[in-house]
């Protein structure tokens, strides 16, 4: 079968390869952005950390998620599924003078939990009646994550 309207064909390939080029630039641009980002003395031993977005359970009645609240910070929200009641608190990412890395979570009570190192991720956890979340924090010194256990 011949096409008598090559125009068309020659349109569509050119509109396939020009789709094609141009999602391998964009994919190659932010690879060479990121390169750049992280190998500049600003990006240097700057952790990847996501806008919001954690989301975990605690049993069957709560779940917990974070927000983007700033350049060094997320939101965190606990929401009990049965009663309603919402906690917030928020998680801050700090370093000393000294350049040294801690994490710290101000809790719903008011009160403030500090880790030393970097952080690395929240899991929820209920052990009995209690309700446990535990900070993974990546020591500076031995380079290996440590777990701290905030109850509530």
């Amino acid at each position: 079968m011949q096409f008598h309207n090559r125009k068309i064909v020659i349109l569509i390939v050119f509109g396939v390869l020009l789709i094609a080029v141009s999602v391998f630039a964009y994919a190659m641009g932010r690879t060479h952005a990121k390169r750049n980002f992280y190998s500049s003395q600003i990006g240097q031993g700057v952790p990847v950390r996501l806008g919001g977005g954690i989301i975990d359970t605690l049993g069957g009645e709560h779940i917990f998620y974070s927000t983007y609240c700033g350049s060094s910070c997320l939101g965190f929200t606990v929401i009990n599924l049965t009663t309603g009641k919402t906690q917030r608190g928020s998680l801050s990412f700090m370093a000393d003078d000294n350049g040294n890395a801690y994490t710290l979570f101000e809790d719903w009570s008011g009160e403030v939990h500090r880790f030393d190192g970097e952080f690395v991720s929240v899991r929820g956890r209920e052990h009995s009646e209690k309700h446990i979340l535990d900070f993974t924090i990546k020591d500076e010194k031995t380079n290996l994550p440590t777990i701290n256990s905030v109850e509530f």
